[in-house]
């Protein structure tokens, strides 16, 4: 039986012992009884962006990590069959602090996470946790804490103070500085600032204030990726990015090319080859397997995680159509070998439309990126988006995995995680008083 994914609260990473505590959009773990080794895929080196991609993490000279609970083969990909951003980087952390031997604790509720750091406190390093398992652990006291806690969970042990964040009155709680937030959006969630939330999105790149940004740990998904074949022949057809029926609504403002496909797709060259003649295709992944032919499209519905990278390595391109905003599927089609065509929503600067660093387009963090890789086309230019289009059909790439993706790049930012010094930043933070209020008072660094 598996658990919950709502009952995951956080990840601990111990160094010697690091303890982390799981958040709660973690893939679905095993029961709590069924305990394994968590395992690191194993994959061929292939060329990746001209390099070699490693095949596998070098091992280093941390602690060895001890049993935890393994991370089963994910699951319904529906529709465009990615990933969330929120699944994609607590996988993708699991895969490089475990190659950096560090050790991997989960939890499931916020007094589970105290219970276990009052175990071995000293062996605790950090704490990386979902934001609202967080706010119960911030927030805890002798008033609220029966709301707080979950029916499964074991919070009727705290038999005396109440509590969880160490602080005046509860001193055996956790050290504030230890506890990091996973936060997908720009703006900081956490009072101790941008730096204790961690971000899948390189904000700070495209930003007038990077030191403002959270901080950027990434993902990469080159292990799942590399370990699936590029097929020899692709077939004659784009796939448009897109899991709800709404993103390709004609009249909805974000939909990007309203009564602009039909004519496109039939404008289109034929392939031929030694098996026939085909028409180009432009199929979607929509739920429900709603109509979508008034858009020009082939709606084939929702499909498994295995269908999806089927439909997608064997395609020619990956079409944005506005929505959704920052997905991970991009990434997927670059690493098989599949260009993406990034719309443009508009751009800051009009005299230079092709400063793509005043661009705010679907997927930002691919601005730097061009064809034969990414092709960027201006909302509304059906010109434009033809000529993308015939562009991708007729230059094949190879795969493509952006630098900052790769898992040696994303393994590196988790070593730093781990190896800075948080509670003298903290100490920093409360000296020169840039520490956001609280609703109670205590000391940050008790």
């Amino acid at each position: 039986m598996r658990a919950s994914v709502a009952r995951l609260a956080a990840l601990a990473v111990c160094v010697a012992l690091t303890i982390y505590f799981l958040p709660a959009f973690l893939p679905d773990l095993p029961d709590p009884t069924d305990d394994q080794v968590i395992a690191t895929p194993s994959v061929e080196t292939t060329p990746v962006g001209g390099e070699s991609v490693d095949p596998q993490y070098e091992s280093s000279d941390q602690a060895t990590p001890v049993a935890s609970r393994s991370i089963p083969q994910q699951e319904g990909f529906e529709s465009t069959g990615a990933m969330s951003d929120q699944r994609d980087m607590a996988s993708s952390t699991i895969e490089a602090f475990t190659s950096l031997d560090y050790t991997l604790l989960y939890t499931y509720s916020a007094i589970e996470t105290l219970f276990l750091y009052q175990t071995i406190p000293e062996r605790v390093q950090l704490i990386l946790w979902e934001g609202g398992d967080f706010d119960d652990c911030l927030l805890r006291n002798e008033t609220n804490y029966r709301k707080m806690d979950k029916s499964w969970a074991s919070g009727g042990w705290q038999t005396e103070r109440k509590g969880c964040i160490r602080r005046e009155g509860f001193e055996d709680g956790i050290p504030i500085w230890k506890n990091f937030v996973f936060h997908f959006w720009g703006h900081n969630r956490w009072p101790l600032g941008p730096g204790w939330t961690l971000s899948p999105t390189h904000h700070a790149a495209w930003s007038d204030t990077p030191e403002k940004e959270n901080q950027y740990l990434g993902y990469s998904i080159e292990s799942r990726c590399l370990a699936y074949p590029i097929p020899s022949r692709r077939e004659h057809r784009g796939v448009a990015l897109g899991k709800k029926p709404s993103y390709f609504d004609p009249s909805s403002r974000e939909y990007v090319w309203p009564d602009m496909l039909p004519s496109i797709i039939a404008s289109m060259p034929k392939e031929i080859n030694e098996t026939g003649e085909f028409d180009f295709r432009l199929v979607a992944t929509a739920r429900g397997k709603q109509d979508l032919t008034a858009q020009g499209l082939e709606n084939i519905g929702p499909q498994s995680q295995e269908s999806w990278y089927k439909l997608l390595a064997s395609s020619k391109f990956l079409l944005g159509v506005g929505n959704p905003y920052l997905s991970p599927s991009p990434y997927d089609a670059l690493c098989f070998g599949v260009p993406f065509i990034n719309p443009i929503f508009y751009t800051h600067d009009s005299k230079h439309p092709d400063d793509w660093t005043k661009w705010h387009t679907q997927h930002n963090e691919l601005r730097s990126i061009g064809p034969p890789y990414v092709y960027h086309v201006m909302k509304g230019d059906s010109k434009g988006l033809r000529q993308a289009m015939l562009a991708a059909l007729n230059n094949p790439i190879n795969r493509y995995i952006p630098e900052l993706m790769t898992r040696r790049s994303v393994r590196e930012r988790h070593r730093a995680l781990v190896e800075t010094d948080w509670k003298k930043k903290a100490e920093e933070k409360v000296r020169y008083g840039s520490v956001e209020e609280i609703p109670f008072k205590f000391d940050y660094l008790l």
